[in-house]
């Protein structure tokens, strides 16, 4: 858990030397790994609610289904880049299956809603931190949004977790995305917040 957390430190160092140079390759490069690096952040915290000795004795199998969902989501919130797999596969598909999207919509269809989903990929200067504008396909019944994320995160401890993990969950729960939006929500406009959002926490 503190490799996965200083992994994210040094790449928000290394974002922070190129900000808001939006044509650095360097900057969409780090931008991509910050991105990748979010959508592996509930295997994370599930490994580290899951994965101790009395779970691994007396739940194996229980735990190891959380991890491969936990694992799997964040594969397919990976697929929702223009240059995935799924991105490919929507070129060839879209004509035949409208809810496939092409490369070409990455970008076009980023909801009010949608953490981080922005026209350009790129690491940008937030109001308090940086903020990451990232290109991605439209959401369908195959490509998830970021809610995913946020299902990953909280529900497997809720339901699955012994007293202790539900406390944790429950106050992970109860400050990350608070804070999160305390921070952000005054910074200026709601786009910085969107794409502020998800560095923070």
């Amino acid at each position: 858990m503190l490799l996965h957390a200083g992994i994210m430190e040094l790449l928000q160092w290394g974002s922070y030397q190129v900000i808001d140079d939006c044509s650095s390759s360097v900057n969409r490069m780090l931008t991509l790994a910050s991105y990748a690096h979010v959508c592996f952040n509930p295997l994370m915290i599930n490994v580290y609610f899951f994965v101790r000795p009395h779970d691994m004795r007396t739940r194996r199998e229980l735990v190891h289904f959380i991890l491969a969902l936990s694992a799997a989501g964040g594969v397919l919130l990976l697929l929702r880049l223009p240059g995935s797999p799924a991105g490919a596969l929507g070129n060839l598909l879209h004509p035949a299956i409208p809810d496939v999207p092409p490369t070409a919509a990455a970008g076009s269809a980023c909801g009010a809603t949608e953490h981080m989903c922005g026209r350009r990929t790129c690491s940008i200067q937030g109001a308090y931190h940086l903020a990451w504008s990232i290109q991605l396909l439209p959401a369908t019944y195959y490509l998830p949004t970021a809610q995913l994320h946020f299902f990953l995160m909280f529900v497997p401890g809720l339901i699955a977790g012994s007293r202790q993990v539900r406390v944790l969950a429950l106050m992970l729960l109860a400050t990350a995305p608070s804070v999160m939006w305390l921070l952000s929500k005054d910074g200026g406009p709601v786009d910085t917040y969107w794409f502020e959002a998800g560095s923070i926490w």
